[in-house]
């Protein structure tokens, strides 16, 4: 089960511009980046932790 905490405003998903939301995953607690996709009938999580830490180690990968 998952609580949605906020719509991130001014997030959205990458082709189709869908909202994008922070949600708890109530059974491990994590943060969770939920972002839909086709028209809101799908969507991908990553999770926000994950996320943060790889964007923290710097542009280890961006040169491919």
């Amino acid at each position: 089960m998952i609580d949605v905490i906020c719509e991130m405003t001014g997030v959205r998903e990458y082709v189709e511009g869908d909202p994008v939301e922070l949600v708890r995953n109530q059974e491990n607690g994590r943060l969770v980046v939920r972002a839909y996709n086709e028209g809101g009938n799908n969507f991908t999580e990553i999770d926000f932790w994950d996320l943060l830490a790889f964007c923290q180690r710097g542009p280890c990968c961006l040169n491919r």
